[in-house]
């Protein structure tokens, strides 16, 4: 029987589950209110970025404006001049001179500085103020939406809601700067540009100059404010000639606004905790004694009674199906036990068949070797040879090696062509070209005889007897080029696009080889290789390989 530590056991197994399943929740509602928070963040990064672009574009096209009004107003000589005798004259006696003035000049050159200025209002609803002086004159020009017409003042009014652009004028003879032109542009302008990228939270926004001047303030806290306090902000910066403009939110206020959304999953979250637990308590106590039926009787089965069976008459749903798959269990474990003796002497019989596998390769090339000797013996040199490089051809296929150089692999399709010549003979003839400097390099073994092969089983023309297989091996540009070509067959554009590029031997077997070789190649050069192709016209194939130069050499 189970003792009142093992029925323990289970209520302990339950409060953890239930602790997991709690902490699993939790964590499930952590991370979504993490989630929410740092999209909230991330939205509103993208707003402060996307306003702080159209700001500091718009900002670029005031200032650009700003020096266009300067140059409409005071461009060239004419209009300097007329402008300082505005300065320099009472409006009737100004208004005289210009009147005279366009008269000797057929009104070609009309300038009236008051409707000047009138005009440059047109172009753009948010100018409220136009100002310029001359350095020699404590007089200021000053006009504004209100009076567009301008008048002369000595101090330049305070306007505190605007944007003010700066630029100066210059004479057109030597460039000498004459004056400062002034343009202001209304806030209003920049703050319904952040109005249309604000979301849950308007974003605020700075313009300070190089000299931490503000220039256009959006927020209740300063420059030095914002500095010292930066890390509870989520903001962003960008530098426009040289100004600075800076957009935040605050990270406190985007957290509140989230509260009522994070509150209520909370409590969804805490109530579906409460529920959980209690439906596990209320569930699994009910199958405390089953379960326990069930660990009885596999007790007794781990100590060797292969006879016990499980009551199912006291089960329910799953626990009978339990019971029921423990007993289909135990019923066949006999049979089990005898498969596995079975088993266990098939396997001793697979390793006296693996033995003889290795014992079976001596034998033959020993019988092999009898039979070429027999053939040297009787004068049979020709059958001899072919033996002999049969025999050649079994022992290097058979051999466990995995690469080999590239002079000995060379060898290997000089004896596999060898075979073929004395099949077919007078029908096919070869020629290896191969530098001194390159037979010692390393390859893959079986890198050119699957080619070859290839070759003789699907390129080979058996109605002429010109057939040629040409292999050419040299060093260019520090790698090998290994250059196979025949005058065979070949194949179309398809089929060779087919070979190069499919990475499924096809049913007829005719790229296992092809297959095989590009995969050699890719394994041991990691990649860095190329495995091309062509046709050889106007009849043939060509075979490209150009491999990089292993430093280590076949041992």
């Amino acid at each position: 029987m189970i003792n009142k530590g093992k029925e323990n056991k289970l209520v302990t197994i339950i409060k953890w589950y239930a602790i997991i399943i709690i902490t699993i929740i939790l964590l499930f509602v952590s991370l979504l209110s993490y989630y929410l928070i740092k999209k909230s963040y991330q939205r509103e990064a993208e707003a402060i970025n996307q306003a702080i672009l159209h700001v500091g574009d718009v900002y670029a096209e005031d200032m650009q404006r700003s020096s266009w009004m300067a140059d409409k107003l005071l461009g060239n000589q004419e209009k300097i001049e007329s402008a300082q005798k505005y300065f320099d004259m009472p409006l009737d006696k100004y208004m005289n001179y210009i009147l005279n003035r366009s008269a000797e000049t057929a009104y070609s050159t009309y300038y009236f500085l008051p409707q000047e200025v009138k005009n440059l209002y047109l172009n753009d609803r948010w100018v409220s103020s136009i100002s310029f002086t001359f350095n020699n004159s404590p007089k200021i020009f000053y006009s504004n939406a209100s009076n567009k017409g301008g008048l002369l003042t000595e101090t330049y009014p305070e306007d505190p809601n605007h944007l003010t652009f700066t630029s100066l004028f210059f004479t057109s003879v030597d460039g000498e700067v004459l004056g400062t032109f002034r343009l202001s542009i209304m806030n209003e302008k920049y703050d319904e540009i952040l109005e249309n990228y604000q979301n849950e939270e308007p974003i605020q926004m700075l313009i300070v100059s190089d000299s931490n001047q503000i220039l256009y303030k959006k927020s209740a806290l300063t420059n030095k404010e914002f500095s010292a306090k930066e890390t509870q902000f989520i903001s962003s910066s960008k530098n426009v000639y040289d100004y600075k403009i800076i957009g935040f939110v605050s990270k406190q206020t985007i957290i509140k606004n989230l509260w009522k959304e994070l509150f209520f999953i909370w409590v969804v979250a805490i109530f579906t905790c409460s529920l959980l637990i209690y439906i596990l308590y209320r569930l699994l106590f009910k199958y405390q004694q089953s379960v326990n039926d069930i660990l009885i009787s596999l007790n007794k089965v781990s100590k060797g009674d292969l006879s016990v069976r499980i009551d199912k008459n006291q089960k329910e749903a799953e626990l009978w199906e339990i019971s029921s798959g423990i007993n289909y269990m135990m019923d066949n474990i006999n049979s089990y036990v005898v498969d596995n003796y079975r088993l266990e002497a098939e396997q001793k019989d697979a390793n006296m068949r693996a033995l003889q596998a290795q014992i079976n390769p001596h034998f033959l090339y020993n019988t092999l070797e009898y039979i070429r000797m027999y053939a040297v013996n009787v004068g049979a040199k020709e059958l001899a040879n072919v033996v002999y490089a049969f025999s050649s051809l079994l022992r290097n296929t058979i051999s466990q090696e995995k690469y080999t150089t590239l002079e000995k692999e060379l060898e290997f399709c000089r004896r596999y062509i060898y075979l073929y010549q004395m099949r077919y003979p007078e029908c096919v003839a070869y020629t290896f070209e191969v530098e001194e400097q390159v037979k010692k390099k390393r390859i893959p073994k079986f890198l050119l005889q699957p080619l070859i092969e290839n070759y003789f089983v699907h390129g080979l023309d058996f109605e002429r007897e010109d057939n040629l297989i040409y292999v050419k091996a040299y060093i260019l540009d520090e790698r090998l080029i290994i250059d196979i070509r025949d005058n065979g067959l070949g194949m179309d554009e398809q089929k060779m696009h087919q070979i190069e590029t499919e990475t499924t031997p096809r049913d007829d077997g005719s790229s296992i080889g092809i297959k095989n070789v590009r995969e050699r190649l890719r394994l041991y050069f990691e990649g860095d290789f190329l495995f091309k192709f062509m046709n050889n016209y106007p009849t043939g194939t060509i075979i490209v390989m150009n491999l990089p130069l292993k430093k280590e050499e076949a041992e």
